[in-house]
């Protein structure tokens, strides 16, 4: 029931973003006075290479969450964007998906790592706890075989 509930509400953030021509970050209510907010953000691609891998990792600080992560495209053009994030009952959620760019170059049919680092900062302090989404797959998070 919380898997269903979270992808939701990810993918609320992510149907926002797209319609908004920009990404949103929302915060759900919680119990905590001091709630953490979302005030600056960072996505990388670092690199492509052929393979089928699909992991990420979080690095928690006081006010920072850092993701690295490989997430797996189709095709030798693909690569990674964030496609929403937000924070549920103090649990910060991010979606990650594969984009064809838009350009019209020729694309090979074959699955390629792509590998991306994103930081995310935070006031007064980040959330303790990570979901990380590839393309609708819970890859981090409670819901997955990686735990924080």
């Amino acid at each position: 029931m919380r898997r269903r509930t979270m992808l939701r509400s990810i993918g609320t953030v992510v149907g926002f973003a797209t319609t908004a021509g920009s990404i949103s970050t929302t915060r759900a209510r919680t119990n905590s006075v001091e709630s953490p907010t979302l005030v600056d953000r960072s996505f990388t691609v670092e690199g492509v290479a052929p393979g089928n891998d699909s992991r990420a990792s979080a690095n928690i600080s006081e006010d920072e969450i850092e993701l690295t992560g490989t997430i797996t495209g189709s095709s030798s053009c693909q690569t990674a964007q964030l496609a929403g994030c937000c924070i549920i009952d103090e649990e910060f959620v991010a979606a990650i998906e594969t984009v064809e760019p838009d350009d019209e170059e020729v694309c090979l049919p074959h699955l390629t790592e792509i590998t991306y680092r994103a930081r995310f900062q935070f006031e007064p302090a980040s959330p303790q706890r990570v979901t990380v989404i590839h393309d609708d797959r819970v890859v981090l998070g409670p819901d997955s075989s990686n735990n924080t």
